[in-house]
């Protein structure tokens, strides 16, 4: 019969717990927190993708919204004033600055007026941390046929 507390085989003293003294030395904890920051990182990664996405399409949005606007000011519809104001107006409103407008006015009713927008979104993809490019998004619009 085996004393509590005496000793086992060679090499193991008294109170060697489940898994000591038989060559393993925490390799599954190293490799347990290896797979936590790798998924973890993946997590990042796939966080990184939807916010630059989401950015993406607003800035597509604020393009299309300052294109119809600008294209309804140059054929003198809705608000007056320059196409191209309207639509520097529109984009702001939508988180957005413009970067060019060009835009044709209306030499008769059967032609109709048409503008081009191009803007950038204010906000940074990547929660300014990272460095991933600007969002930005360029739209046309003009007179329905």
């Amino acid at each position: 019969m085996r004393q509590v507390g005496a000793s086992g085989p060679a090499g193991q003293g008294s109170g060697s717990g489940p898994g000591r003294g038989n060559g393993e030395s925490g390799a599954a904890t190293a490799l347990g927190l290896a797979l936590l920051a790798a998924a973890a990182a993946c997590i990042v990664a796939a966080l990184l993708f939807a916010s630059a996405g989401l950015e993406q399409s607003r800035a597509s949005a604020a393009a299309e919204l300052a294109a119809l606007a600008a294209s309804d000011a140059a054929r003198g519809l809705g608000g007056h004033g320059d196409p191209c104001a309207v639509a520097a107006e529109v984009a702001a409103r939508n988180g957005a600055r413009v970067l060019a407008c060009r835009f044709t006015s209306a030499l008769s009713a059967a032609e109709g007026a048409s503008a081009v927008v191009s803007v950038a979104s204010d906000r940074a993809p990547g929660w300014g941390v990272f460095p991933l490019p600007q969002a930005s998004a360029e739209a046309a619009a003009g007179a329905p046929p």
